[in-house]
Formats: structure tokens, C-alpha cells, sequence
């Protein structure tokens, strides 16, 4: 910038150098301005990114929670289904021998008469 103010030869050309020079420092200023709001958004981005993560961690917890819960409540529903099987087996079985047992009472009853 300097050996472009002292290859201009003229007062005319120094002012024009001068305010050239005054534009870039006020495009600097202006550049370093929007870097400055550039970071503010990005701590506030970065803010955000941290609470939104440790939402998701608590999130992911909870699920891990609700998953081994529901094993669980699973593994008992499969106890209970074969209890449930276990006892309609049986309560089929004792039915059966009831028939029995009203049958032969029939058959008593039909050879008596």
C-alpha cells in the first residue's frame, strides 16, 4: 500500500490513495465485526449443541431403562403364559376324568335298571 502511495505522483492521486486506504481499513472493520457476530452465533450454536446432547444422553438412559424393564416384563409374561398352558392342560385333564367318572355312574346306573 505504501509503494503504491509513493508511486502516485500528485495531490490528487495521494488523496484518492488516502481514501482507498481509509475504504479498506472500514472494510476490515466491518469484516471483523461480522467475524465477531459470526462467533456469537456460533457459541450460541455450540450452547445449544451441548444442552441438545445431554438431553439425548438423559433420553438414551431412560431407554435403556425402559428396554431392560421390558425384558423383564416379557420374560414374565412367558412364565405366566406356561403356567396358563400348565393349568388349562390340567384343568382340560381333570374335565376329562370327571367325564369319566359321569360315565361309569351311567353305566352303574344303566346296568341296574
Amino acid at each position: 500500500m505504501k509503494l503504491l502511495i509513493l508511486s502516485l505522483r500528485g495531490r490528487g492521486r495521494k488523496f484518492e490513495a488516502i481514501a482507498l486506504h481509509r475504504r479498506r481499513i472500514a472494510l476490515h472493520r466491518r469484516r471483523i465485526a461480522l467475524h465477531r457476530v459470526t462467533m456469537a452465533l456460533h457459541r450460541v450454536t455450540m450452547a445449544l449443541h451441548r444442552v441438545t446432547m445431554a438431553l439425548h444422553r438423559v433420553t438414551m438412559a431412560l431407554h435403556r431403562v425402559t428396554m431392560a424393564l421390558h425384558r423383564v416384563t416379557m420374560a414374565l409374561h412367558r412364565v405366566t403364559m406356561a403356567l396358563h398352558r400348565v393349568t388349562m392342560a390340567l384343568h382340560r385333564d381333570a374335565k376329562f376324568k370327571k367325564a369319566i367318572v359321569f360315565m361309569k355312574c351311567c353305566t352303574k346306573q344303566l346296568k341296574r335298571t
